[in-house]
């Protein structure tokens, strides 16, 4: 769960495309949306997003053309490149 809360500013949310979407909220004099989406995969992790806008913007979407192994697959390269550098390698 995701809690996102904006005055007077902006908060975007981008989530993978393979990931389940969903959202309740509200805004004053300000924005909330979350673009519903349903993953083809019933086993897909479920992102809630919750919160309120006052004078501001809550966006929450998915981010076409990424998926969540390519999250995991660059988050895994930076942890193992700064373990080298610590380690001397």
């Amino acid at each position: 769960m995701i809690k996102a809360v904006s005055v007077f500013g902006d908060v975007q949310i981008r989530v993978p495309e393979n990931v389940s979407l969903r959202g309740t909220g509200g805004g004053v004099l300000g924005n909330f949306e979350v673009s519903p989406l349903d993953s083809a995969d019933p086993e897909a992790p479920v992102v809630y997003v919750d919160g309120w806008a006052v004078l501001g913007n809550v966006e929450a979407r998915p981010r076409r053309g990424k998926l969540v192994a390519d999250i995991l697959e660059r988050v895994q390269d930076k942890v193992d490149r700064k373990l080298r550098r610590h380690l001397g390698h």
